[in-house]
Formats: C-alpha cells, sequence, structure tokens
C-alpha cells in the first residue's frame, strides 16, 4: 500500500538524518576539542613571546651598557693614556690622568 511505502520512505529519511545529526554533533565536539588545542597553543606561544621579549629587553640593556664601558675605555686611551705614553703630561696632569685611567680599569 502507498501508505506503507511512504511511511517506510520517511523512516528512511529520519534514520538518514539521525546520522547526518550524529556525524554533525561529532564534527562539532572534534572542532571544540581542536579550538580548545589551538587556544591553549597560542596562549603557550604568547607566554613565550612575552619571555622572549623581556630577554631582549636584558640584552639591549646589557648591550647598551657595554657599548657605553667600550666608549669610555676607548675615550681613556685616546685621550689619557695617549698622553701618558707619550709623556707630554706634567707630573700632576700625569697623576690626574693617571688616576682616570685606574677608574676605568676598575669599572670594567
Amino acid at each position: 500500500s502507498r501508505i506503507e511505502a511512504a511511511k517506510t520512505e520517511l523512516q528512511a529519511q529520519v534514520a538518514a538524518c539521525d546520522e547526518a545529526l550524529q556525524k554533525a554533533s561529532e564534527t562539532e565536539s572534534k572542532g571544540k576539542e581542536d579550538l580548545a588545542e589551538a587556544t591553549a597553543a597560542a596562549g603557550a606561544a604568547q607566554s613565550t613571546l612575552a619571555e622572549l621579549e623581556t630577554l631582549r629587553r636584558e640584552g639591549d640593556a646589557a648591550h647598551d651598557a657595554a657599548k657605553k664601558e667600550k666608549a669610555q675605555i676607548e675615550a681613556a686611551l685616546t685621550e689619557d693614556f695617549g698622553v701618558l705614553r707619550d709623556g707630554t703630561a706634567d707630573a700632576d696632569d700625569a697623576k690626574t690622568r693617571y688616576k682616570k685611567l685606574e677608574q676605568v680599569a676598575k669599572s670594567s
């Protein structure tokens, strides 16, 4: 009969819809898991980035300090040591220049 055939057809469609709904639910669950993993990975990456930026700032500060120290040493060698080496300073000037060199040597 037509009613039985229609009923059978509708039951098949309901079964297909139930199967499609189950697959969609599984896909949604997998998507949520993937999103949670990606969110955790992004958080870890941000934390690592913050640590690396801190290290870079510390490194920049150390580099700037080293450049400043190098400039002081070069200035002392050029100005004070050169005069002492050449013997062109009088006793008081030589003493002052020697003290400057001594301070630079102690701070290095």
